[in-house]
Formats: structure tokens, sequence, C-alpha cells
């Protein structure tokens, strides 16, 4: 018998823009944590 396990499912939406006064290193600082983030989600429905 094969045991079935439930896996979330998670849907991110992005949309505007950036902050003008952030740097362009902020933002892709921000970006680079937000696929931390998904990565560390991903990880933990394996």
């Amino acid at each position: 018998m094969t045991t079935k396990i439930a896996l979330s499912e998670y849907l991110v939406i992005s949309r505007g823009q950036w902050d003008k006064d952030l740097s362009r290193e902020e933002i892709q600082e921000a970006i680079d944590s937000f696929y931390v983030w998904h990565d560390r989600l991903v990880k933990a429905e394996s």
C-alpha cells in the first residue's frame, strides 16, 4: 500500500513597483531574500 502525503500549495502574487528610493542593491537583496524564503518552503514540503 502506498502512503499519500498531503502537500500544501502556495501562490505568491507580486505587483506594483519597487520603492523608488531603494538602490538597485537593496532591491536585489529583497529579491534574494524572497528566494531564500521560497526555497525554505519548498524544502519543508519535501
